[in-house]
């Protein structure tokens, strides 16, 4: 009973350390995942020519943000 406890208490101390690491890296694919469809987009838009210049920019601050 002792083992078991102990057990468990060391997998809830795990869970709990590594739940506090921020999830960062997920969240840089979100932004090339809407850089991506904003390029596609794009891509429709002749008439536009600063369209893909303008999904690079909402790129780079959507990364620089995931920095802070």
């Amino acid at each position: 009973m002792k083992i078991r406890l102990f057990t468990l208490a060391l997998m809830l101390f795990v869970l709990a350390l590594t739940s506090q690491a921020p999830a960062k890296a997920d969240a840089g694919n979100g932004c090339m995942d809407q850089w991506s469809e904003c390029r596609i987009n794009c891509d429709g838009k002749w008439w536009d020519p600063e369209c893909p210049y303008r999904c690079d920019i909402a790129r780079d601050r959507c990364l620089n943000g995931l920095a802070n």
